[in-house]
């Protein structure tokens, strides 16, 4: 008698990660705990799946970009039977869609997220030259600042 099999119950022997990886072995698939990286909108049923739902997800390796493991997760909407699949990009350091929905594009450039851009060299070389532009560079900094 082991561990498992105490009070005669005999319980699932194998990985330590129990159900979650019963098709590993077998398929190659282990369910993970998967949190939707963007808004999409799932093809099934055309509705709007918002960035940070939570799934069960299948995992599986789909080969290798260089060095670096491309994973494919497929997982089921929670409105509607329809599957959805995604795919990592490590060349772009993204998520793909591959089937079952549509990606809501929120890209956004630096202008619209109001980033500030640090001194380029030539700035630099030329604020420690001329100290007139040094400070009109300090005052609009300070402007731009409050």
């Amino acid at each position: 008698r082991n561990a498992f099999q105490a009070r005669g119950k005999a319980k699932w022997q194998g990985h330590p990660l129990r159900e979650r990886a019963k098709k590993l072995a077998t398929e190659g698939v282990l369910v993970v705990r998967f949190e939707m990286p963007f808004n999409l909108w799932c093809s099934g049923c055309g509705n709007h799946i918002r960035k940070g739902v939570r799934y069960n997800a299948d995992k599986r390796k789909d080969g290798t970009y260089l060095s670096t493991t491309i994973w494919h997760f497929s997982m089921r909407c929670h409105l509607c039977p329809g599957i959805i699949e995604l795919r990592t990009d490590p060349q772009k350091g993204d998520f793909e869609v591959v089937a079952g929905g549509r990606r809501k594009e929120e890209r956004y450039t630096e202008e619209d997220a109001e980033v500030e851009r640090l001194d380029d060299p030539t700035v630099k070389a030329r604020k420690a030259a001329d100290p007139m532009f040094a400070l009109e560079h300090r005052e609009t900094s300070k402007h731009r600042a409050r």
